[in-house]
């Protein structure tokens, strides 16, 4: 079973990793320890956190999508995928994260979108709210981490359509669309029923 990490400390860690593009030096890895450390320290503050969330805005073809950071796990460079047999062409294959396999799934294929990925960019490591479902996500690129209050999401437009409309659950002021990642995950299609392999 996977931990989920902080959601503060994610944040810190995924905005480091943008902004060396994952490149962490020794040095840079230890100074997000020792921050990590200091923020554990800290004594409570005002706990304004409860009315934000952290979100990973992800490039997917021609779309930005925020994912709930509390989900992520990693951002993992693309090396191998394993392509699997019998599959459905969004899943690429699978590939070994730590000591775990993943399956990996072209979101923008998925949902239908133009420009999908094929297997090139960046597989985010998500899990669901009871750590049961995991997988990867395959994604251009990891724009920028961003922090928004719960009253600034907008519901989702009733014009919203195509297959991605069941799994938006909301939009950022930027106009990113919110992937609800526990949705995608419990999708019939994720499921592979072992009589069919």
């Amino acid at each position: 079973m996977t931990q989920q990490p902080d959601i503060q400390e994610s944040a810190a860690y995924f905005r480091q990793f943008i902004a060396t593009d994952g490149d962490l030096t020794p040095d840079q890895i230890l100074a997000i320890w020792s921050e990590r450390a200091r923020a554990l320290a800290r004594l409570p503050e005002e706990d304004i956190t409860s009315k934000t969330v952290d979100y990973l805005l992800l490039q997917c073809g021609e779309m930005v999508y925020g994912i709930d950071i509390r989900h992520v796990v990693s951002i993992v460079p693309v090396t191998q995928i394993t392509a699997v047999p019998r599959t459905p062409e969004f899943v690429k294959g699978v590939v070994s994260v730590r000591g775990r396999i993943l399956s990996v799934i072209d979101v923008a294929e998925f949902l239908q979108m133009s420009g999908a990925t094929g297997t090139i960019g960046k597989i985010i490591w998500v899990i669901d709210d009871d750590n049961q479902m995991e997988t990867g996500l395959l994604v251009d690129d990891v724009v920028d981490v961003q922090t928004v209050f719960h009253d600034d999401i907008q519901p989702v437009l009733s014009t919203q359509t195509g297959r991605q409309a069941a799994f938006i659950s909301g939009i950022l002021p930027d106009m990113s669309l919110l992937l609800n990642v526990k949705m995608l995950l419990a999708h019939p299609d994720f499921i592979v029923y072992e009589d069919l392999l």
